[in-house]
């Protein structure tokens, strides 16, 4: 499918399949956003100015229908290219998705001591800590950075499969792998011993 470029103001442009490119024109101008989205921003009848995403109007145009409740559009490239994945509004590059794997395909916080998201040194050990469907979950407190990071990232993709920042699991041992399954039992999340598996 061709792909084009629709200018944003600011010197930025978004990345469009052909297929959309003469209907998001046909809307107006569009911004680059502070928070580094393509948006466009609307007055309705009563004065009040309504912000429309590009890549929400992509995804309906898409599905040929108003988007379901309670689900967000998500980058695809997210977890690759951070900020920059916003403006990538291909129709490849979208996804449908809830709040929490939107959530859980961003990547390390600002106030992370790590550089890593979930990971925190703390007392001479490093903590990992995750949340899911409203739990904060401890996987334990570790001397090993390099193990710290085995036990988050086998976490995150046994509970978020493909909407997980970490796909690279294939080096995890078997035993982290089960402890960290015997850890979400305890909260109540049924996983397989399987890191292509996901979470119920």
């Amino acid at each position: 499918m061709s792909v084009r470029r629709i200018p944003l103001t600011k010197g930025q442009f978004a990345i469009v399949d052909e297929c959309d490119c003469d209907a998001l024109i046909s809307i107006g101008n569009w911004c680059y956003s502070s928070s580094g989205y393509a948006v466009h921003y609307q007055t309705d009848e009563n004065g009040k100015r309504k912000t429309l995403f590009m890549h929400r109007v992509i995804m309906q145009r898409k599905l040929g229908h108003p988007l379901p409740a309670s689900y967000q559009v998500d980058h695809i490239s997210g977890a690759i290219q951070g900020n920059r994945a916003r403006l990538d509004n291909r129709r490849s590059n979208l996804r449908l998705a809830t709040h929490s794997q939107n959530q859980a395909a961003k990547g390390s916080q600002k106030n992370s001591t790590s550089g890593h998201k979930g990971i925190n040194f703390r007392q001479g050990k490093w903590d990992v800590r995750l949340r899911y469907k409203r739990q904060r979950i401890n996987l334990g407190r570790h001397d090993d950075f390099e193990k710290a990071k085995m036990v988050y990232r086998c976490a995150h993709h046994l509970l978020w499969g493909e909407f997980s920042t970490e796909q690279n699991v294939e080096n995890v041992p078997s035993e982290i792998e089960q402890w960290v399954c015997a850890v979400l039992n305890q909260h109540g999340i049924v996983v397989s011993s399987d890191v292509n598996s996901t979470a119920a």
